[in-house]
Order: C-alpha cells, then structure tokens, then sequence
C-alpha cells in the first residue's frame, strides 16, 4: 500500500497499515526487539534534496509525478513547476541501525541483547511435529508471527490484542483460525489449516495467516515459492504474499485469485497486474493438492519477470515491476488465507523458498 498522501480510489480488498510486525505480540518478535518500520507522517524534511536527486527516481501515479529520495515522497506540481514533501515512507537508516553483515551473510540484531538473528533466501516448512500454532513460532521453524483479523477481532489493536493471547497461552481463537492439523496433509502427517469467515460490512477483508519475517530478497535477486494448496471451501482472495516490513503499509507482490483466476499484483502505487494471456484464464482447482510454483526476477521496473506454474504448468510469464523502490527489501513471507472476502478452508504444505529453482 502506498502512504496515505499516495493513495487513489480505495480498490484494495485489505489495508493493514503501517505498522511492523515486530512490533507485534508473537513470542518470537518479542526476542527480535521493537523497531518501528513504516510511516512518519508529516515529519516534513528541513530542506527539499537537490534537483537532480528529485529527477533520478520518479514515478507517474494516479497521473501525478512523485519522486522518492532517501525514504521520502516528493510530489511534483506542473503548474508551478516545483517540488513539495508529500510523506516519509521509511527509515533509509533501518538497515545500518538493525542489521550485520558478516562473511556476506546478513544478521538481524536484536537491540536488546544483542543476540543475531540469520535471515536467508531460503525457507521450508512441512508443519510436521507441531502440535499448535504456538509450537510454530520461534527459531526451531522460522515463522515469526500471526495475523487473524476477523469479525470478532477487526481492527489492528484487536489482533494484535488476540495474538498476544494465543501466542502466551492466554486465550484461544475466536472465529478465524490457522494451525497445524492433521485432518489431510500432502506429505507427513500434517498440514497448515487455515480458516476465515467473511468480513462484516464495515470490514475491507478476513485474514487467517502466518508469517515469516526471516527472508532477506533485493532488487537483482530471484526468489522462488513452492508450496502445495488444497481449497476445501470457498476462494480466498490471495493465498501468498512476498513483503516489506520496511515500508509503510508493508506492499510486496502477492498471489490473487480473481474469481478464482491465479494473477499476481504488486500492492503498490499504481498496483500493476499480471494475468494469464488468454480470454479463459486457468481457475484455481478446489478439493485437491495443487502445487503453486511461482518466480520473480525481483526489479522496481519493466524488466521484472513475473511467473507462475500450477501443477507444473505455466500460466504466467509476464515482465513488470514487482519490487516497489530499488532499495526495497522483501523480508516478509505470508502464507494461509492472507486476504479473504468470503468463508474459507485451505490447507497449506511443503512451503519452500529460495533464491534458486527448486
């Protein structure tokens, strides 16, 4: 999402602000610190950058002219042919403060103790040998977090308040749920189930997801996703998300399923598409194991790759921007129901990620 200053018509199905999941309750984030990614708003900047900083990296939006310098947005005004501040997005001083670099490895600090946390361009998770949501948070398994907003927790302090419950043995689900289960797995035992009610009329969208905020992906990278999906009722909105926890509103390119059509959309500015080149697009098959495979040559322009399999099939091969500033980092996986405009059941398994194909 971009900052508010940016934004055109409402079309997003859900808005989460902006607002890092670090500084949610998970047990795990806890033990990584509190570092406030995303927006300042109007923190105006005591000077204007010089004018060939302004015209280096700009963006048409909504048919307005913005440049980004140094983690500020800049608007242009044609009339009057000058620059003014329109928000801060991001700290361009988050990765020198909270992170190490070591033998070309990259190491989150927590502020705190100190303590360094490895983040990667490759992740697995089977689910096996969990016995609840709680068991899936922490290092042993690399998912750092959790996202239920529901009917009967709907707002951002009423989620974050139902995680801190669930994740501390506190409390128990409301409506949404997501945890192991072994009610039908790909492999092993067990899978990932995740379930989602419809949201109200006052709500944009359902969430029922987990999430990892150990990857570490930059502009030039590929990163790969392989992951098995069995819908058991209903169609989610989007099913996988790749993020930046460091931009306001954390956008990142995600998977959609547009009435049941996969398609890509980087949840970003002008929010880009991309679909399946054919009048009758491949639909997203319900009541079996489905395995999604997608690719993207990571770029904040045209020369994006955008690719997607199901089944071994390709149905997507587009060029296109997927990253939403050069120096964006994607650090946060999200998988499960991650936006959803109606009751669903998925289950979700073999999760992999990694910077080179499978």
């Amino acid at each position: 999402m971009q900052p508010r200053s940016l934004q055109h018509t409402p079309a997003d199905p859900c808005r989460r602000g902006g607002i890092s999941r670090f500084l949610s309750a998970s047990l795990f984030a806890l033990l990584l610190g509190s570092v406030v990614y995303g927006c300042k708003q109007g923190a105006s900047p005591k000077a204007l950058p010089a004018a060939e900083k302004l015209t280096a990296n700009t963006r048409e939006i909504n048919g307005a002219r913005y440049s980004f310098v140094d983690g500020d947005a800049y608007k242009y005004d044609a009339n009057a042919r000058t620059w003014s501040f329109a928000a801060h997005i991001y700290d361009p001083d988050l990765f020198a403060k909270n992170y190490v670099v070591k033998e070309g490895k990259v190491f989150r600090r927590d502020p705190s103790s100190g303590k360094l946390y490895a983040m990667s361009k490759r992740f697995e998770a089977g689910f096996e040998e969990a016995h609840n949501l709680r068991d899936l948070i922490g290092e042993k398994y690399g998912w750092t977090s959790t996202v239920l907003q529901s009917p009967q927790a709907p707002t951002l302090p009423d989620y974050v308040a139902l995680r801190t419950g669930i994740l501390t043995g506190k409390s128990d689900f409301r409506d949404n749920r997501v945890e192991p289960s072994t009610e039908r797995a790909h492999s092993g035992k067990q899978a990932l189930r995740a379930y989602s009610t419809a949201p109200t009329s006052t709500m944009q969208c359902s969430k029922a997801l987990i999430e990892s905020e150990m990857l570490h992906f930059v502009k030039g990278d590929d990163y790969w996703f392989s992951g098995w999906y069995f819908l058991q009722e209903g169609m989610p909105y989007t099913i996988s998300d790749i993020k930046s926890g460091w931009l306001d509103g954390t956008p990142g390119l995600r998977l959609v399923l547009e009435n049941g059509a996969p398609q890509f959309e980087l949840k970003w500015a002008n929010k880009p598409r991309y679909k399946q080149p054919v009048p009758q697009p491949v639909l997203f098959p319900m009541h079996q194991w489905v395995h999604v495979q997608i690719h993207l040559k990571l770029s904040d322009q045209a020369d994006g790759l955008n690719e997607l399999w199901l089944d071994g099939r390709q149905i997507i091969r587009a060029r296109g921007q997927n990253l939403p500033l050069a120096d964006t980092i994607y650090n946060h996986l999200e998988v499960g129901i991650t936006a959803n405009l109606k009751e669903a059941t998925v289950f979700v398994d073999d999760v992999k990620v990694a910077d080179k194909p499978f």
